[in-house]
């Protein structure tokens, strides 16, 4: 998780202005505090279909690859 903090506040340097950069920076802090202070499960449920798992929760969580490891209920 914290590979994945420290990639997601990198990426809002990649804004066009100094404004963007500190408005983007906020959300995904935000975002990041969301999935850490809960102490509920972040999945609570599971499809199997063939030989896919998918994991259904209160948030999309994708590994360093980009594949689902979590998908939104909604």
């Amino acid at each position: 998780m914290a590979a994945r903090t420290t990639a997601a506040l990198g990426a809002s340097q990649a804004a066009a202005t100094q404004a963007d950069s500190e408005v983007a920076a906020f959300h995904l802090r935000r975002r990041l505090e969301s999935l850490a202070d809960r102490d509920d499960a972040l999945a609570f449920g599971r499809i199997d279909q063939d030989d896919e798992r998918w994991y259904v929760g209160r948030r999309h969580v994708e590994d360093e690859a980009g594949a689902p490891l979590v998908v939104d209920w909604r």
